[in-house]
């Protein structure tokens, strides 16, 4: 009978801590240097293992937020602007000749750093 797991560590068949499985979370996931498993105990590996799994679900839950806050806009007919329009800089609107200059000298500046294009 396999023992029950007390902690969110990886268990191998016969149901103890499975050392390899240890080593992948830590050193590739974690990214902890190497050595740092000589100076912990079970229980800050389980510490350890356990805020890894939280900041991964946040992000996730997230991602899943956001895209359902766009779902509902778009199913709305809401028009969303990742960017703000150029002729727009703060709440001063741009004239032509002014939005024409500010893009010639960002294709100067393009054109002196990667040459002409």
């Amino acid at each position: 009978m396999v023992p029950k797991n007390p902690f969110l560590l990886p268990r191998n068949k016969e149901g103890f801590i499975d050392q390899e499985g240890i080593f992948k979370i830590v050193y590739t996931q974690l990214r902890q240097p190497y050595g740092i498993l000589d100076d912990l105990t079970v229980q800050e590996i389980h510490w350890l293992i356990e805020g890894y799994l939280e900041s991964q679900r946040e992000h996730y839950e997230m991602i899943a937020n956001a895209m359902k806050i766009a779902g509902a806009s778009i199913m709305s007919g809401k028009d969303l602007k990742l960017f703000d329009s150029p002729e727009k800089v703060g709440n001063v609107e741009l004239s032509e000749e002014e939005l024409r200059s500010r893009r010639e000298a960002d294709l100067e500046l393009l054109a002196s750093k990667f040459g002409d294009f």
